[in-house]
């Protein structure tokens, strides 16, 4: 998934930036996308692997499968990705990745409770 956005992303950057000529921008692209959607491709996979190995990590500990789980595996994902930046890039990065998680999953709850309203279910509020 990383590395097909980086690839869209990089392609179209390389085409944007490169000189005048429909077959320089074309190979422009082309170059830009093979060196750089590695990049963002692994970059996606190790912050996946750390949210996951936290993600599991919680849900081990606390023996409960809830959205506090994931919103606190983003924070502590951003905070340790961030910590050869030091503490306020870290304090920084913790915040992104909760922000982030907790904006999904309450999009995420918010998507099933009206999806249970519509069908009333009570299933959900039990």
């Amino acid at each position: 998934m990383g590395t097909i956005g980086g690839g869209i992303v990089h392609s179209y950057k390389g085409y944007r930036n490169a000189p005048s000529g429909y077959t320089r921008k074309i190979v422009s692209a082309m170059a830009n996308c093979r060196q750089r959607a590695p990049l963002v491709g692994g970059a996606f996979a190790i912050w996946g692997g750390m949210f996951t190995a936290v993600d599991c990590t919680l849900v081990f500990a606390r023996q409960k499968e809830d959205p506090w789980n994931s919103i606190t595996s983003g924070a502590i994902t951003g905070a340790v990705l961030a910590v050869r930046h030091g503490p306020a890039a870290m304090v920084g990065q913790a915040v992104v990745g909760g922000v982030i998680l907790a904006i999904i999953e309450g999009s995420t709850v918010c998507l099933v409770a009206m999806r249970c309203f519509a069908t009333d279910d009570p299933g959900f509020l039990n």
